[in-house]
Formats: C-alpha cells, structure tokens, sequence
C-alpha cells in the first residue's frame, strides 16, 4: 500500500506570482517532472493553490511506498528541476508553519484497496 501525505503551506506574502509561474512553467516540462517523480519513488504528485481568508498557501499531495525514502531523494537530489524546486521553497515557502492534514480516506481504483 502507498502512504499518503498533504501537507497545507503558507506562501511567503508577495511570492504568489513567482510560486505559481514556476509551477505553470512545468507544464512544458513533463520529461524532467518524471524524472524526478520517478528518481524519488513518488506514485503521483500533485500541488494545488488555494487563497483563503488568512493568507494563500501551496497544498501539497503525494503518494509513494515510502514517504520517508521519497523526501531524503529529493533532498539529496542534483536534477535542476529538484534544485528549482529547493530554491522555489526555500525562498517562497514558509515550511515551519505548515500543517500535515490529517488522512480519513484514500482510495484506489488501479490497485483495489482503500484505507483505512
């Protein structure tokens, strides 16, 4: 079974633009994406962008058989899409007030299994 993480962070105030560009950007970029999802063992991916009453944030979705071993990838990681992605956080992203949301379901047509 896959583990399944979404995680709610804060964008930096002022860095909207430059998060969302850099992530429309990638839509041109689909070899190097799965390269990195796959160098990382990431199942699938997925980023959403939502403006909220207190501020606007990056949701972040993943699945892969080891979360733990997927995020030491990509932080060990020299593909330039990655090292984007590094500075993208770095400096656009507030990671330290960030909420891990809590799983109450995951289900999954190709593997037949829901969880919990």
């Amino acid at each position: 079974m896959l583990q399944t993480q979404c995680l709610k962070v804060p964008i930096i105030p002022g860095k909207e633009a430059e998060v969302k560009n850099w992530l429309a950007a990638l839509s041109t970029r689909h070899q190097e994406v799965l390269e990195a999802i796959t160098s990382e063992d990431i199942a699938d991916e997925a980023m959403f962008y939502a403006k909220e009453p207190s501020g606007e944030f990056l949701y972040l979705y993943s699945r892969a058989p080891d979360l733990a071993v997927a995020g030491a990838a990509f932080q060990k990681s020299q593909l330039p899409i990655d090292q984007e992605f590094k500075r993208i956080s770095a400096e656009c992203l507030d990671y330290r007030s960030a909420i891990r949301l809590e799983l109450l379901l995951s289900a999954d047509s190709r593997n037949k299994y829901v969880y919990p």
